[in-house]
């Protein structure tokens, strides 16, 4: 089988010629990933060169076009073969997938972007706001007794309106608690923990009927309140990718605080950064040494040795700010190297699946990650800035970041 593919002013199209049975299905799966991660969210499929379809090559389309439908997209086949139009009528699919044509529609983004506040671009990326909450504001606090210490664990609850970063971890149980405390982030009433065993999987509570997510924590930030901007951003250049800190600033830029509170939903390049794997309580916590200074924190951290989770969608949660020996300010790490920015952010890595374009909601969205994906990893996104042999810092290819700016509580 023969296959290619061009983009077009409306997403990209796509030739098939040839057989789409089981040797070629995963093929063009790939081609028709390929194109969603590019940006298309309008794809069309001409077929008029197939010359047989199986069950297999149906999958493939039924798939991708459920794909796109999900995040308000389209797959369509155009001009299919006779032999395609017989088995995907008899297939039940014709008014699912058929197309007579492909008319002129209008690009995704231009679309969305009426609605926007405005536009910018810089290093590559384009950026856009919409307004989600006029006046909005949210207050942040630094929750646990001891940085990460577990017998000094406060149990939070997380409503909707409530997000939190730091280690914790799922459970009541005092002991079993600190067993299990490694590092968390809660959204939109989605809470992840992962516990700190190489062998186990990370876990979630989601927040359904009555029940809300709760979560022992050693050691974090929690914030309560709304968001009131939504930034979205895409390459402006081809193959053009965005750095945590460069989003980061944008953010901070948009809400417009000191404080900034975030979530992102973002297709994923790589992440950089670490997640602890030991459960016990941290030397010297509390008693005038800093958990995080080198080296002792290759004792109770493991640092990514490559570039981690290439080519997923994560959730993110954190919040940005000034570095402080107290209060909230105590939790946040530099994210550049010339120290201007500081934050304490982490994500939680999917396997990969687009993120709708224009103006979204942010519950829905975060939910949508867990209808049929498990949480692949979490990390704690920290740059690596060493010398011929770091990695930088994560980057992301497209996305959607929440943010607001944010007070400490109490004066903190």
């Amino acid at each position: 089988m023969d296959i290619s593919c061009q983009r077009t002013a409306n997403g990209a199209l796509i030739r098939l010629s040839g057989r789409l049975d089981a040797t070629w299905s995963e093929p063009v799966s790939l081609a028709l990933a390929g194109a969603v991660r590019d940006g298309a969210h309008r794809i069309d499929v001409d077929m008029a060169d197939v010359v047989y379809v199986s069950s297999a090559g149906i999958r493939v389309l039924i798939a991708s076009a459920q794909q796109l439908r999900g995040i308000g997209g389209q797959l369509a086949v155009i001009r299919p073969s006779e032999v395609v139009r017989k088995i995907l009528t008899m297939a039940g699919l014709a008014a699912f997938l058929f197309q007579a044509e492909a008319p002129e529609r209008p690009p995704v983004a231009a679309a969305a972007s009426a609605a926007g506040e405005r536009q910018w671009r810089r290093d590559g990326m384009a950026y856009e706001v919409f307004p989600v909450g006029a006046d909005a504001r949210l207050t942040v606090r630094r929750a646990g007794a001891v940085r990460g210490a577990p017998d000094g664990s406060e149990s939070v609850t997380f409503p909707i309106n409530t997000l939190g970063v730091g280690l914790g971890a799922f459970g009541s149980d005092p002991q079993d608690a600190a067993a299990q405390c490694g590092e968390f982030l809660v959204a939109a009433g989605a809470a992840i923990c992962l516990p700190p065993d190489v062998v186990s999987r990370p876990d979630y509570v989601l927040a359904t009927g009555e029940m809300t997510p709760s979560v022992a924590v050693a050691a974090g930030l929690v914030g309560t309140g709304d968001f009131a901007h939504l930034v979205r951003f895409e390459p402006a250049d081809p193959h053009a990718t965005a750095p945590m800190s460069q989003l980061a600033a944008e953010c901070r830029q948009v809400a417009g605080g000191a404080w900034t509170a975030l979530v992102m939903v973002a297709e994923t390049s790589c992440l950089v950064g670490a997640a602890r794997h030991r459960p016990a309580a941290l030397d010297g916590a509390g008693q005038g040494k800093d958990a995080f200074d080198l080296p002792g924190v290759r004792d109770w951290l493991t640092f990514t040795a490559e570039p981690a989770f290439t080519n997923t969608t994560c959730l993110i949660v954190g919040f940005l700010g000034a570095p402080s020996e107290t209060g909230p300010g105590a939790l946040l790490r530099p994210l550049c190297a010339d120290g201007t920015l500081a934050g304490h952010l982490h994500a939680a890595a999917f396997a990969y699946r687009p993120v709708r374009k224009g103006r979204i909601g942010l519950q829905e969205t975060v939910a949508g990650l867990f209808e049929t994906e498990h949480v692949a990893g979490v990390l704690h996104l920290v740059p690596d800035w060493r010398e011929l042999t770091g990695m930088g810092e994560s980057r992301f290819i497209r996305g959607a970041c929440w943010c607001v700016a944010a007070v400490p509580a109490g004066g903190e």
